[in-house]
């Protein structure tokens, strides 16, 4: 027979399992744990039971290798690529600015044939050049049309420096103004009347034509360009790149694949 003791006894049990159930929270009394401990996790950590994995170091230096020998076969692409279009923008830039240089003299002193283009060249041989005839001619009809950094007067040629850092050295021949232009003025400055392929070009300045490329014996074909001609110029390696600037201008201010970079 059970008596009110037992009964009072299996409610209150009751009571702490319904407890324990919602709340969790009066564990400690039952279970035999402090009230400070955290109950277990419902579910085990996400990295347990996970393969830890990592590169090995033969892959690694596999790896690396690979990059390097990619890299060195498209940086020289890159840089060439680089290099030949800042060589163009210059170009175009430097026969955009003296194109219009001349023609602003032109309004200011009238038409080109009638100005007076002394020539440097002592007793018409230009192997002996006065800079002095040159430097006046300049000051004159080309510098206070266009921006530049400084001017560079010589016995011989006159160097001038352009804001973008490229420059030219000039000097009046018998019938023309002949103009080095070099991508970097530091160039000018080293030797001011050599040209070539990739960074110094020939220009001109003629009454006829006005300014542009230097085309001295060019008649008109693309062909013309790769021989040397009766001027004897070509843009080639090895026949003279006299007119490397004027075949750049003729293919549309770009370096195409034959071009002798």
């Amino acid at each position: 027979m059970i008596t009110e003791g037992q009964k009072a006894r299996g409610q209150e049990g009751k009571r702490v399992e319904t407890s324990l159930v919602k709340g969790r929270g009066t564990a400690s009394a039952v279970e035999g744990f402090s009230s400070d401990k955290q109950s277990p996790l419902p579910f085990p950590p996400l990295t347990r039971g996970v393969k830890a994995t990592a590169f090995t170091l033969a892959e690694v230096l596999i790896t690396l290798g690979i990059i390097g020998i990619v890299a060195a076969m498209t940086l020289p692409a890159l840089v060439t690529k680089y290099q030949q279009h800042v060589t163009v923008t210059r170009l175009k830039a430097f026969n955009s600015t003296m194109s219009q240089a001349f023609q602003r003299a032109k309004l200011d002193y009238g038409d080109f044939s009638n100005w007076d283009l002394y020539s440097s060249c002592i007793y018409g041989n230009c192997a002996h050049i006065d800079g002095s005839i040159t430097l006046s001619s300049l000051k004159k009809y080309v510098l206070p049309y266009i921006k530049y950094t400084d001017v560079y007067p010589t016995s011989t040629y006159i160097l001038v420096s352009l804001q973008n850092g490229s420059g030219f050295a000039t000097y009046n021949s018998n019938d023309s103004m002949v103009y080095f232009f070099c991508v970097k003025f530091s160039d000018c400055k080293q030797n001011p009347s050599t040209y070539n392929s990739r960074s110094r070009f020939l220009f001109q300045f003629k009454p006829d034509k006005g300014f542009g490329p230097y085309d001295y014996g060019w008649k008109g074909t693309r062909d013309e360009f790769f021989k040397m001609n009766e001027g004897h110029h070509a843009c080639n390696k090895n026949q003279g790149t006299g007119l490397c600037a004027k075949l750049i201008e003729y293919d549309g201010w770009i370096i195409k694949k034959d071009y002798p970079w």
